[in-house]
């Protein structure tokens, strides 16, 4: 007999709550190091549009026999991100997760791993350029693999940049200064780790201001004619890496119009997962080292969207049997049981009060009306009762215990 397998429905307030920079961290590494053995396998993003844009990106991932896609539109009422996970030997759905939350901690964790492998051991001081929404996942990751001792916030506007440090505050320990940069010159002069996630479309500072032994993680641009840094920060870098050196050519601006300029040869770039998979240099003594790794600032594209939910620990256990199982509440089900009650009773008293006040119509049919009603009722109550035992006998073969699920979380199916 075949094993029930019921798929995972996460909305944001789930993810904030199951994942931790740590954890995305670890499955992202463990994917690299799976890509860079050719056991897993990933598709660069790709774009349609219409009045909004549509964005996709797949990627399969053995080890954990998984595959899966992130989608995500933006238009002008915004941006919507969902990642859809299937089983990797037989495509059964495994999940559906909201995703904006999950693709700011992917592409933080990507800075993270670049930092970890590429930034100087001591460096303590990190400057982030941009204070939108991408900002504070992509600290919190280097602040999990470097020992800081100040950070740095700049952006162009005051009320980001004070909201963005305000956070920082509470998200990170006190021991860490957390100061607001007054100019991109104050910001960038002897910073060890320099990181980038802004929508600019022009470079943002001259790569003559770099100073050696600085590190830079460029996040903010993927399209080919964007960038944040000229070609010039290209040139003088010891060691280029991205995130997938294939995909870069399609869209890393950064690169792209730094070779259009005569100052990059693509030979001089690495993939990220080479990096960690020891296969390409990585941290260096030698001065200059940045990688041009995490692209997107909203993205899972160029990592493996099947690893960056860390499936092994969504266990049922954990996430209180997420979707068919709990994810309805007592109090949801038995409101929803007494809507569907309500409407019966409510159909049968119209249709005795019918006869009551003499009904032509009904007093012809007599029997009829009185079996409809008694149908209308039971009926109900029997898919209520059908409902309770097949919920208990999942939870049984599961061998879950029946918690209340978190309240953003709901039976109903997603809008992806």
């Amino acid at each position: 007999m075949s094993r029930l397998v019921v798929p995972l429905f996460l909305r944001e307030t789930d993810v904030k709550e199951l994942l931790t920079m740590d954890m995305t961290l670890a499955a992202l590494e463990a994917a690299f190091r799976e890509w860079a053995a050719g056991r897993a396998s990933n598709q660069p993003r790709r774009r349609v549009a219409a009045g909004a844009v549509l964005a996709t990106m797949s990627a399969t991932l053995p080890a954990k026999g998984l595959m899966g896609f992130k989608a995500y539109t933006h238009g002008k009422s915004g941006a919507r991100f969902w990642v859809c996970l299937f089983d990797a030997a037989d495509g059964r759905p495994r999940a559906v997760i909201e995703a904006d939350w999950l693709g700011r901690m992917r592409t933080g964790a990507t800075s993270g791993l670049a930092t970890k492998y590429l930034a100087p051991a001591q460096a303590s001081v990190l400057t982030i350029i941009g204070a939108g929404t991408q900002a504070l996942t992509q600290v919190l990751a280097v602040a999990a693999v470097r020992a800081l001792r100040q950070v740095r916030v700049f952006s162009r506007t005051s009320a980001h940049r004070d909201g963005l440090v305000a956070e920082l505050r509470d998200a990170l320990p006190s021991a860490i200064a957390i100061q607001p940069a007054g100019s991109l010159r104050e910001a960038v002069d002897g910073a060890a780790i320099l990181t980038t996630i802004t929508s600019a479309a022009r470079p943002i500072f001259p790569g003559e201001w770099l100073q050696a032994g600085q590190h830079l993680n460029v996040c903010g641009s993927n399209y080919p004619d964007r960038r944040e840094i000229d070609g010039r920060a290209v040139a003088r870098a010891d060691l280029l890496v991205a995130d997938d050196v294939e995909a870069a050519r399609l869209e890393a601006g950064d690169l792209l119009l730094a070779e259009r300029e005569g100052q990059l040869s693509w030979g001089r770039v690495h993939s990220l997962r080479d990096v960690v998979a020891g296969s390409a240099g990585g941290r260096q003594s030698r001065s200059r080292t940045w990688p041009p790794a995490p692209r997107c600032s909203s993205s899972l594209g160029r990592g493996a969207p099947a690893s960056s939910c860390p499936t092994k620990h969504l266990t049922f256990a954990d996430i209180y049997a997420i979707s068919f199982l709990a994810t309805m509440t007592v109090n949801a089900w038995l409101k929803a049981r007494a809507v569907e009650l309500g409407a019966a009773l409510c159909t049968a008293a119209i249709l005795i009060g019918g006869l009551a006040i003499g009904v032509p119509f009904l007093l012809d049919r007599i029997p009829e009306v009185f079996l409809y009603s008694f149908c209308c009722v039971s009926a109900v109550l029997l898919r209520a009762a059908i409902d309770l035992a097949v919920r208990a006998s999942a939870l049984a073969v599961h061998g879950i215990r029946p918690a209340p699920a978190p309240a953003a979380v709901h039976l109903e199916p997603s809008n992806a």
